[in-house]
């Protein structure tokens, strides 16, 4: 798995650094306050890529980084494993985190602006290889 090229989801803060959670409501009324900041955005693209990660354009509240998965080791201070579904998962201290480093556990370069950084299930339908 060390050289596999994996992505993984970059989830920002909002301009206001309102967490997003299962019981977050979000409107047309209070979409700006959840729309991460230009600049914000730009920091973060520039930190990933000097970083070795090849990173998407922001897409709602999130873009997308992938690496190969020694670089997310490296770069996020956890070692990696497969979930039952082949998702990436982070071992932190010899505990399985899961699939989702919360902010807390994230390097502090980019804790003021990232919410979590999420490895993605593959797809319930269609191809299993990929």
């Amino acid at each position: 798995m060390k050289k596999e090229i994996i992505s993984a989801q970059v989830i920002l803060f909002g301009k206001d650094n309102k967490p997003i959670d299962g019981q977050t409501i979000i409107t047309s009324g209070n979409i700006i306050s959840f729309v991460p900041e230009e600049q914000r955005v730009s920091e973060l693209s520039r930190i990933f890529s000097k970083n070795g990660f090849k990173v998407s354009s922001l897409f709602g509240i999130s873009f997308s980084i992938a690496a190969t998965a020694d670089k997310f080791e490296e770069y996020f201070g956890a070692r990696l494993y497969k979930e039952k579904n082949r998702t990436p998962g982070f071992i932190l201290k010899r505990k399985k985190v899961g699939a989702e480093l919360k902010n807390e556990l994230l390097p502090d370069e980019i804790k003021k602006y990232v919410q979590a950084v999420v490895f993605t299930p593959p797809p319930d339908f269609g191809p299993t290889d990929w």
